[in-house]
């Protein structure tokens, strides 16, 4: 399975106004920073804003389905619902992209964006190859 080409921005683009970070997707999960704060010019944006971007970016990639029970499946977040994968790999993606662009702002090609994903689906079935997953026994002890 692939990365979700539903997304047609060619590159996310991020950049800061004050202590905020803005981009150019919409927040289907988490709100929008707020417009107007009252804090010093230079701080840079607090992490739980960071996260939140990245799991925005992440259910604009990988979108939730109604009814799926694999990385796409919905998850109760903040408003609305996001997909397992955005829950997982959110903290993850940040670190890796939107750190580094925190206070100068910058742009991600989404077909990197999409590389990124399909190597963590990748090292997820490697790894699900390795050790088989028990989903009658998992679901018997709920």
């Amino acid at each position: 399975m692939e990365a979700n080409d539903e997304c047609v921005l060619p590159e996310i683009r991020l950049w800061r106004v004050a202590h905020a970070m803005h981009a150019n997707i919409p927040r289907s999960v988490v709100r929008q920073p707020a417009v107007m704060e009252h804090r010093p010019e230079n701080q840079v944006p607090g992490r739980r804003e960071l996260l939140d971007l990245s799991l925005n970016i992440l259910n604009l990639f990988v979108p939730p389905k109604r009814g799926a029970f694999d990385d796409v499946q919905p998850l109760k977040c903040f408003r609305g619902f996001c997909s397992a994968f955005a829950a997982q790999h959110h903290e993850r993606f940040a670190r890796e992209f939107i750190d580094a662009l925190a206070e100068t702002g910058g742009a991600i090609p989404s077909e990197r964006i999409r590389r990124w994903i399909d190597a963590q689906r990748a090292a997820r079935a490697a790894l699900e190859r390795a050790v088989p997953l028990d989903r009658e026994s998992i679901a018997a002890s709920a």
